[in-house]
C-alpha cells in the first residue's frame, strides 16, 4: 500500500486488507477493505497524496468514495486534510447506508493553506 498509513487514535484497532479483483472489475481492479476491531476511538488510513498536496484556506474541497456498510453496527468515515503538523484544517463525516456499493461525496473548506 504505497503512500498509505494506517492510524490509530484513542484505542481505535482494526486491520486493512488490499483486496484484487483484477478478473470481474477490470476498470477498478483493487480496493481496501477495513475492518474496526474495536468499539472506541479511531481506526483507519491516510494518503499523503503525490509527494505532498497544495492546499487553499477558503477552497473547497471535494472527496468521493465507493462504500458499503457491509455489517452493524454501522461505521462513521472521518475525512480530513491534515496540515505537517497533523492538525486538521478541514473535514466532513460520512456514514455509508447500504449493504451494496455506493459512491458517497461530501465537501469541506479548507481553514488553512499548506504549500
Amino acid at each position: 500500500m504505497t503512500g498509505w498509513t494506517i492510524n490509530k487514535k484513542e484505542g481505535g484497532d482494526g486491520n486493512i486488507e488490499l483486496l484484487n479483483r483484477g478478473t470481474e472489475r477490470p476498470e477498478n481492479p483493487r480496493y481496501i477493505k477495513g475492518t474496526v476491531t474495536s468499539d472506541t476511538g479511531y481506526f483507519g488510513i491516510s494518503n499523503e497524496g503525490f509527494r505532498g498536496m497544495e492546499i487553499k484556506e477558503g477552497e473547497t474541497y471535494n472527496f468521493s468514495i465507493m462504500a458499503r456498510q457491509a455489517e452493524q453496527p454501522a461505521i462513521k468515515l472521518l475525512v480530513e486534510l491534515q496540515n505537517m503538523d497533523g492538525a486538521v484544517i478541514g473535514k466532513a463525516e460520512l456514514v455509508p447506508d447500504n449493504k451494496d456499493w455506493k459512491r458517497y461525496n461530501v465537501k469541506f473548506i479548507a481553514d488553512q493553506s499548506i504549500h
